[in-house]
């Protein structure tokens, strides 16, 4: 499998699980980073291609016919941490962290 496969099947599985998980469908405002620092001899261009294409997809995307205010938006982030490399396998952490207003505009609660 080629790394550009790997890393779009990744990619696709982990907007699988953010989708399944939610039956009413809402617009997102996230913040994503891909880390990569602790691999070594890697061309950085593939994880700051793979940061910048989940940026847009999440952040562009309108899942719903509904029109949202940039308030009433799913707040999250993002972070990949690649750990290794080794051909075309990649090993990596990824923390997802959700919120999401309240009926107080002020106020938000992790989703």
């Amino acid at each position: 499998m080629s790394m550009k496969r790997t890393i779009l099947t990744s990619t696709l599985l982990l907007f699988g699980l953010l989708a399944f998980g939610t039956l009413r469908a809402q617009e997102l405002k996230c913040d994503v980073r891909v880390n990569s620092s602790q691999v070594e001899g890697s061309d950085k261009t593939i994880y700051q291609n793979l940061q910048t294409a989940l940026y847009e997809f999440l952040n562009n995307t309108k899942f719903t016919e509904i029109n949202f205010k940039q308030s009433e938006k799913i707040e999250c982030s993002i972070l990949i941490n690649i750990k290794s490399r080794e051909n075309e396998y990649f090993t990596a952490d990824i923390n997802i962290g959700l919120s999401r207003s309240t009926s107080t505009p002020t106020h938000t609660s992790p989703s």
